[in-house]
């Protein structure tokens, strides 16, 4: 078996940052840590765990990002990925979903697989895109926010149970070949070991070259949230400063 993992490289989501300005960009410091998508580390670890119970299975990584993405692929490696891609395009953040879920689904018909895996969204971008636009491209089913699931190699199909709300879940049946995008929570991913980290280090990592240039960046305008100092003082009795409060509540559509 063949599960190919996308993986995406971001920046530590505490990290400082300034908007350019003019709005056009988000600026890091240079010294910023990054690290795989928490999501996509969760859909990395899915397939680890799925390696464990079926055998010869082969798990590919690929991201879109600059050189310093190689980080990242190299943590995958480390944690039990036994190849890795690298598509390097310096200022990928800038870059629209459908472009991104093009090159993924190029490099997909490439190299033949059984099973997609990646995170439901990614920390910084948030949009959930990625992933259903390259089953479309692929034409291959999908399922979203999956907090469960297991293969059925007899009937060479996917069973999987995705989250609708706190307390609502779906049962999905999908053939495979199939692309599933996991929730947080679905496992506990690993840490790697000195000597799989070591021998990541020394591992071969394929560079691959899109057959489109990449397209003029979005073009997008940041701003910072408007600042509001607004305060509500209640002064009375616990009975009337209850009332006030549920009824300013109320107001707001909190209750």
């Amino acid at each position: 078996m063949h599960i190919l993992v996308f993986i995406k490289h971001v920046p530590n989501p505490e990290s400082p940052f300034e908007i350019t300005p003019d709005g056009s960009t988000i600026k890091f410091p240079l010294n910023i840590s990054h690290a795989i998508n928490s999501y996509d580390e969760y859909a990395l670890e899915e397939a680890l765990i799925l390696a464990e119970t079926i055998p010869h299975t082969v798990i590919s990584v690929v991201t879109i990002g600059p050189k310093t993405a190689e980080s990242s692929l190299r943590r995958a490696l480390a944690m039990g990925a036994h190849h890795a891609y690298h598509c390097v395009v310096n200022n990928a953040n800038t870059m629209s979903s459908a472009w991104k879920a093009e090159i993924l689904a190029e490099f997909a018909k490439n190299h033949p697989f059984d099973l997609i895996l990646a995170g439901a969204m990614s920390d910084d971008g948030a949009h959930t895109a990625v992933g259903p636009m390259t089953a479309a491209r692929l034409c291959i089913p999908w399922a979203t926010h999956i907090i469960s699931l297991k293969i059925d190699h007899p009937e060479q199909n996917i069973q999987a149970w995705r989250e609708i709300d706190i307390a609502t879940r779906q049962s999905i049946t999908l053939p495979i070949p199939a692309l599933i995008a996991v929730q947080s929570g679905i496992n506990r991913p690993r840490y790697p070991s000195l000597s799989n980290t070591l021998r990541a280090k020394k591992q071969e990592i394929k560079h691959i070259t899109p057959n489109q240039p990449p397209p003029s960046a979005l073009r997008s305008r940041f701003l910072h949230p408007h600042s509001s100092k607004d305060t509500l003082i209640l002064r009375g009795t616990r009975a009337e400063n209850a009332r006030a409060l549920y009824e300013y509540l109320h107001a707001k559509s909190l209750l």
